[in-house]
């Protein structure tokens, strides 16, 4: 049994709250006259919170299910963990958004066909937003668990040539021909820059697993010199620099794993890392509620500093709500499923 690394969920709480103050921080630019807030200083969380959730997935599969690869009898119990934790909370915030959309955007349904929705339900990659936007991310980490799973049935020195050979693809397509391919929709998909985020995820599990010297201070010091980098260069080829970004995740990932230790509020950060994935899905609508009721209250024309501390209470009670909803509802579901799922093979 591998160990559990209670500083990468401390991580991925954090991750998640920069991915909903980036979502505050757009809505209400949107909807209140280019109101800014936080001086714009989560402008950039958003999209790297994705990013790091998407090394993160690589590496906790990896590290995981590495020594899974080969042995058959391990394909159907990794798909069926793998698939309770995804789609059974997901399906009810789906049918939630369904239902609210029938309450506020009617024409919503009759601008697009039966099969927008099925491939939007199932988390199927198609060409624009699904019908729950935040959905987009949950697309390629079904794509990357169903690739990981049928590495599960080859052998471990086949799964590793695969995935170096996408890996080099994916880098040469993305910094050296980014574009060329945008007639052919899989294929971008499958060469997106995303998709390799996870693949490089894969690496550092597979280096911690084998090289557990790597796991030290200097890795973790490294990531953080990489990322200073990314945040201070100003590159015209957007798919360097989210290689650069990419490679910091990676060594600051890597590092981590040897850094154990207590420190202020670990345990509520933990919390909120175990609660990310209901965060993550539940957030746009009380953000979008919050925003309203700037507007109800005439909110947005008092000072920013009170306008600031609005958005902080929007955060800590939306984190709240998710971290109820996990400890209720999602935490127990996902348990119960995967245990009754998990026996249905050992009972035949």
């Amino acid at each position: 049994m591998n160990r559990k690394f209670s500083i990468l969920q401390v991580y991925r709480g954090i991750a998640a709250i920069l991915v909903v103050l980036y979502h505050f921080t757009k809505l209400f630019f949107r909807k209140h006259n280019g109101l800014v807030l936080f001086n714009s200083f989560f402008d950039f969380g958003g999209y790297m919170g994705v990013d790091f959730f998407f090394v993160l997935s690589g590496f906790i599969i990896t590290y995981n299910h590495y020594h899974d690869i080969g042995n058959q009898n391990k394909l159907l119990p990794y798909f069926i963990k793998r698939l309770v934790r995804v789609y059974p909370i997901y399906w009810l915030f789906f049918c939630v958004y369904l239902i609210l959309l029938v309450f506020t955007q009617r024409m919503f349904f009759a601008e697009h066909d039966l099969s927008y929705f099925l491939k939007s339900f199932f988390l199927i990659y198609q060409s624009g937003f699904p019908v729950m936007m935040v959905a987009w991310s949950l697309c390629f980490e079904v794509f990357f668990y169903c690739c990981f799973g049928c590495c599960i049935i080859l052998s471990k020195r086949f799964a590793i040539i695969f995935s170096i050979l996408w890996l080099s693809v994916i880098l040469i397509y993305n910094i050296c021909f980014k574009d060329s391919l945008l007639s052919y929709p899989f294929f971008v998909f499958i060469l997106n820059i995303n998709v390799g985020r996870f693949l490089l995820g894969c690496v550092a599990g597979y280096l911690v697993l084998n090289y557990k010297t790597l796991a030290s201070t200097w890795f973790l010091l490294a990531g953080l010199i990489i990322l200073t980098l990314y945040f201070n260069i100003n590159g015209s080829n957007w798919n360097v620099n989210a290689l650069i970004e990419t490679m910091s995740f990676v060594f600051i990932i890597i590092g981590s794993t040897g850094l154990e230790k207590n420190f202020p509020f670990k345990n509520i950060f933990i919390k909120i890392g175990d609660a990310s994935y209901v965060l993550y899905l539940f957030h746009v609508l009380p953000i979008s509620l919050f925003s309203r009721g700037l507007g109800l209250f005439n909110l947005s024309a008092i000072n920013s500093f009170y306008i600031n501390c609005y958005c902080i209470l929007g955060l800590v009670v939306i984190v709240c709500v998710s971290i109820l909803i996990h400890n209720c509802l999602e935490k127990p579901l996902t348990n119960r499923l995967k245990t009754m799922l998990l026996s249905i093979p050992k009972s035949n």
